[in-house]
């Protein structure tokens, strides 16, 4: 592959740039270059070093297929969830523990659901993820990190509920019904 590892800003001076492939180079975040892209719908990552996506990736509105499988990322951002066009997301070979493996394999739907009910949970000390495909609860240590008191586990097909789960010293509700 190449070995390109930044973008120049005026980037955004395409504007009709709908398709980018910086695959195979040696990128390490998301090019900054790319907030300005508003009409591309098509974005190929894969085979990077990025260790994160960045938190103004809904800038970039009109994107419909984000791929960013085999780099280094850990979590997928809250921010994900506001893409609203988005289709297609590939991630695999990363090093993902956020969402956990349980909602990753729901697929997009599953994904983005669980990233925009995770959210508002610092200001609000609610999660509610009713409905959101997982066979299996823990709590990973950003979320124990977040002042909880009620937890809502309703409708998902939960199977197994982790002793992570002590990790929520806060909480006072906590609703398992209709698994």
């Amino acid at each position: 592959g190449n070995r390109l590892a930044s973008l120049p800003v005026v980037l955004y001076a395409l504007p009709h740039l709908a398709t980018l492939d910086l695959s195979r180079n040696a990128f390490i975040a998301m090019p900054d270059a790319l907030q300005g892209c508003s009409v591309l719908a098509n974005l190929q990552m894969r085979g990077n070093q990025m260790t994160v996506l960045p938190g103004w990736i809904p800038n970039m509105a009109a994107l419909r297929t984000l791929n960013v499988a085999n780099n280094l990322l850990q979590a997928l951002p809250f921010e994900l969830a506001d893409l609203r066009r988005l289709q297609d997301l590939k991630f695999e070979d990363n090093d993902l523990t956020f969402p956990p493996p349980t909602v990753l394999e729901g697929g997009l739907d599953a994904i983005t659901m669980y990233l925009g009910r995770l959210r508002s949970a610092p200001a609000t000390g609610v999660v509610d993820l009713t409905r959101t495909p997982m066979t299996a609860f823990s709590c990973p240590g950003y979320l124990a990190s977040f002042p909880i008191t009620q937890l809502i586990l309703n409708f998902n097909g939960l199977r197994e509920l982790r002793s992570e789960i002590a990790r929520l010293t806060g909480l006072k509700v906590l609703d398992l019904k209709d698994n």
